[in-house]
């Protein structure tokens, strides 16, 4: 086990099955947790949706680890189809049955090796670092009312921006890096984990020539801004971009705060940014200037 999950027990399960491939669910219980109700964040990974883990390491953020252990919080974190052997409605449909088996599931899960624990899903808070960051958004818009509060780490948002659909001036990821990989794909082939994160070269291959949607897909309810535009809520919000991140452009994170507070004024919506590029926060504490106060609006959303 990573040092970073030392102070968890961490429960695995399959929480759905595509065709005969399991996709897996990690529960993170505070080892200091031995019985009562407790909060719980639904934590989604990063990896421009074709790389990563739930469990990898260097991007579960040390705040987030931070924040779980302070409020004896337990974390539910999936993995999920990536692309490109599925696409983006595959993935929102594995974070519809991920949240099914959460309202349906966890509780019994949980208490089957922690009879003493009772997550209470009067109190879930998402979170997510780029993609996952994305994902936390797009979740807590399926769910409003019950989610109590959504954080989101540089998310991918403006899916539909130059950065996604139009060709880099300066192309250092050939096209063909993506397009030989799914020549060599074989038939109902699903991809669900990549802790070694030797995919990562897919999604910059996409990016830089400017095919990411083709990949991903255009159907209204991926792409966050026109959900907003036809009327989505989402609850409390916090997000944490930085000013230098060239792979998600911070300017995405701040039209869509603009955007919110155009279409639905009064919403609790807090952008925090700070020096740095895509990942500036994974290394930080809790009490980083740039994290405390939105954090802290976060947290009281989340456990009131």
């Amino acid at each position: 086990m990573a040092e970073k999950f030392k102070d968890f027990r961490i429960l695995s399960t399959t929480y759905k099955t595509v065709g005969e491939h399991p996709l897996q669910v990690n529960v993170l219980i505070p080892r200091a947790l031995t019985e009562g109700d407790c909060p719980v964040i639904l934590r989604f990974h990063g990896g421009g949706f074709v790389t990563g883990d739930s469990l990898h390491p260097d991007w579960f953020p040390t705040f987030q680890v931070e924040l779980a252990l302070k409020h004896n919080a337990i974390v539910v974190t999936p993995n999920y189809r990536l692309l490109p052997e599925s696409n983006g409605a595959d993935i929102m449909q594995d974070m519809d049955d991920f949240w099914t088996w959460v309202t349906r599931e966890l509780v019994t899960f949980v208490q089957g090796q922690c009879p003493k624990v009772r997550p209470n899903l009067d109190q879930l808070m998402t979170a997510g670092e780029s993609a996952g960051g994305y994902l936390s958004i797009q979740v807590a818009m399926d769910h409003p009312k019950e989610i109590k509060a959504c954080t989101a780490e540089f998310p991918s948002l403006q899916l539909e921006s130059s950065n996604f659909t139009e060709p880099s001036a300066d192309i250092k990821f050939p096209l063909a890096i993506v397009e030989s990989h799914v020549a060599s794909m074989t038939g109902g082939q699903v991809v669900s984990s990549d802790p070694s994160i030797s995919r990562f070269p897919l999604i910059m291959s996409m990016t830089d020539n400017g095919v990411f949607l083709d990949y991903f897909g255009r159907d209204e309810r991926l792409l966050p801004f026109q959900r907003v535009e036809k009327g989505g809520e989402i609850p409390p919000l916090f997000i944490i971009h930085g000013d230098d991140d060239e792979i998600v452009p911070v300017e995405g994170s701040k039209a869509f705060v603009s955007l919110l507070q155009d279409k639905r004024p009064g919403c609790a919506v807090k952008l925090s940014t700070a020096p740095g590029g895509h990942g500036l926060c994974e290394t930080w504490h809790m009490d980083h200037p740039a994290l405390e106060g939105g954090l802290n609006f976060a947290i009281t959303s989340w456990l009131s």
